[in-house]
């Protein structure tokens, strides 16, 4: 998420200050404040698009519950294909700015 931030910014100023203003909802839509299910439904959705929810579901399920194979599958590859949309995106947009 860093880079693909930074790809945007025009200056290491602007990058820490985008970073910052993702990281603030991202930690308020993480569950770590405040469950998920207590959330309502629409907040809820945008909340399961933040990676760092389901990294929060993810150690509380290993530390707590000891961790069931489907459920860390399932949020490790959630990860994953955010992780590799975020360098694709990063990528093509970090390629077209040197240009």
């Amino acid at each position: 998420m860093g880079t693909l931030i930074s790809t945007f910014c025009q200056s290491q100023q602007q990058s820490a200050l985008a970073s910052f203003l993702f990281m603030f909802p991202a930690m308020m839509f993480s569950g770590l404040m405040f469950p998920l299910e207590n959330m309502p439904p629409v907040i809820r959705w945008i909340a399961y698009l933040d990676p760092l929810a389901h990294y929060m579901g993810l150690l509380r399920n290993i530390m707590l519950k000891g961790g069931g194979a489907t459920y860390v599958l399932t949020h490790t590859a959630v990860l994953a294909l955010m992780a590799l949309v975020c360098i694709l995106i990063s990528f093509r947009r970090f390629r077209t700015t040197l240009q």
